[in-house]
């Protein structure tokens, strides 16, 4: 049993003489001995929940940084690159550039499935004739014909 003490400025406490016995530790009789073991046992029983908890967290972000690769439900049909170049930036998430002049008589494959965007354009732009080339500091992705334009070939004659 702990007493205070009469002096209210001091925060020590008077308690009983019983030897006792604290996660293997024996505390004897010195009351100093036994306040010491009692917070040596508390610090260590909760530095070990909070080592645990601590873990088991980074445990979790990690599962679910690995576990969340970037990969979106897409569901583009066939059709002109000019539209569905758009409706990939929509479905996607993401930021697309292109010169619609330069893609408007080009067609798509479709794209159904839960796929990066990555795999999703190179899957819509396969057999086209447009390649696309990702920015590493937007994430933008741009759009370009690999056929050189008619009238620059007029031009050059």
């Amino acid at each position: 049993m702990f007493t205070p003490l009469s002096n209210p400025h001091r925060r020590s406490f008077a308690c009983e003489v019983l030897p006792m016995k604290i996660n293997s530790v024996q505390c004897g009789t010195s009351r100093h001995g036994k306040l010491m073991a009692l917070r040596l046992s508390n610090e260590l029983r909760f530095g070990a929940v909070r080592s645990a908890v601590l873990a088991a967290t980074l445990c979790l972000l990690a599962l679910t940084a690995c576990s969340y690769p970037d990969e979106r439900s897409l569901n583009i049909p066939e059709g002109l690159a000019s539209h569905t170049l758009k409706e990939f930036a929509k479905q996607a998430d993401v930021e697309i550039i292109f010169n619609p002049p330069s893609v408007s008589e080009v067609r798509t494959n479709p794209v159904v499935g839960k796929m990066s965007p990555r795999a999703a354009l190179e899957l819509m732009l396969s057999g086209s004739a447009l390649l696309f080339e990702r920015d590493p500091e937007t994430g933008a992705y741009a759009v370009t014909s690999n056929q050189i334009p008619e009238t620059a070939v007029k031009a050059g004659d």
